[in-house]
Parts: structure tokens; C-alpha cells; sequence
């Protein structure tokens, strides 16, 4: 069974929500080791610096329409 993707073709719906699981699994396994090696308050830090890095990348690479 597919499903309609984006541009890039059909997509197969069992492999989407098998990366989706893939990836909270690996995100909580990250916290957890990042929380038993360095404590909680770098738990935040290491959730802090993709948030920077993405409003960073937004900040510079979006263009707004001048109006």
C-alpha cells in the first residue's frame, strides 16, 4: 500500500512512522545518556543548541516579501 508523497513520489506509510518511532527513540536515548553522564541541567543545554541552531539557520536563510 502507498501513499501520495510530496514530489519525490509515493511513500510508503509504515516506513514514515517507522523513522518517526526511529527518531523519539533515539532523541530519548540521547537525553537519557546526556542526563546520566552530565546531569539535568545539560539535558537543556544539549535540547538548547539545535533550537539556537534552527531559529539561527531561520533567521538567516527565510526571506520575507518586502511589502
Amino acid at each position: 500500500m502507498t501513499a501520495v508523497g510530496d514530489s519525490a513520489g509515493p511513500v510508503s506509510p509504515g516506513l514514515t512512522v517507522a523513522s518517526i518511532f526511529l527518531g523519539i527513540t533515539m532523541g530519548a536515548a540521547g537525553g537519557g545518556l546526556v542526563l546520566d553522564l552530565m546531569g539535568a541541567a545539560a539535558v537543556f543545554v544539549a535540547g538548547a543548541i539545535p533550537l539556537l541552531l534552527a531559529a539561527l539557520l531561520i533567521a538567516t536563510k527565510v526571506r520575507t516579501r518586502a511589502q
